[in-house]
């Protein structure tokens, strides 16, 4: 591949042109030229793309379920052990009184 059509290349997906030229100067001494630069980094961009775009968003997603649900029962925990020492409490006065 040449200089030009990489820097075409590159362009078209959506680099502006300084982008794409700043990247070409890699090409030059990349081994495998200008058409492994361009696999190799547009396979790795695509693959970040995805993965901030929909595997991150999904297991943010599945943290917060995850958490909200653990919050949730440690506060019906929370009010199982108060209303268990309300009633040992209770007890207690009620023992304290005989």
């Amino acid at each position: 591949m040449t200089r030009k059509r990489f820097i075409k290349m590159v362009m078209s997906k959506g680099y502006s042109r300084n982008s794409a030229v700043e990247l070409a100067k890699l090409g030059q001494t990349w081994p495998g030229g200008y058409e492994a630069l361009y696999h190799t980094y547009f396979s790795l961009s695509g693959w970040l793309d995805h993965f901030t775009t929909v595997i991150l968003p999904k297991t943010i997603a599945s943290i917060c379920d995850a958490l909200a649900s653990g919050v949730g029962a440690v506060a019906e925990a929370a009010t199982s052990i108060a209303a268990g020492f309300a009633e040992i409490s209770r007890q207690y006065r009620e023992e304290i009184r005989k």
